[in-house]
């Protein structure tokens, strides 16, 4: 008799289950093209952050291997100018993956879900 009331619940938990995956399978979907956007940011910013360590090591350089001022300046110059014009190429690039970003989100939200029919049962 046990069996019989546990099989009772079967058809509505494999109900819920099939209900439950559908449910979540955008979510899982958006997930996965966010986890390529993410490592890509992430790939980013740890470029930046070298390009800013560099940049600080070769000041540092500049300190110790220049005795005149001029060309201590210019170099110093110099180099702020490359550090400026790195970081435009990398604002450029954030810039193009958050268009890539957007129409990621807006392509998942704007597809179409397969409209699987319905496992209930009406009761008779």
């Amino acid at each position: 008799m046990a069996t019989d009331n546990a099989k009772i619940f079967d058809e509505p938990l494999k109900q819920l289950n099939e209900l439950q995956a559908k449910t979540l399978e955008p979510a899982k979907t958006l997930t996965k093209a966010l986890l390529g956007s993410y490592q890509q940011f992430a790939q980013l910013n740890y470029a930046v952050m070298g390009d800013l360590v560099n940049f600080s090591i070769d000041q540092s350089k500049l300190v110790s291997e220049t005795d005149d001022a001029t060309a201590f300046f210019e170099a110093q110059q110099s180099a702020a100018k490359s550090l400026s014009d790195t970081l435009g190429e990398r604002a450029g690039e954030y810039a193009n993956l958050a268009t890539e970003l957007q129409n990621k989100v807006q392509s998942e939200a704007t597809t179409p879900r397969k409209n699987s029919k319905s496992t209930t049962k009406k009761a008779a």
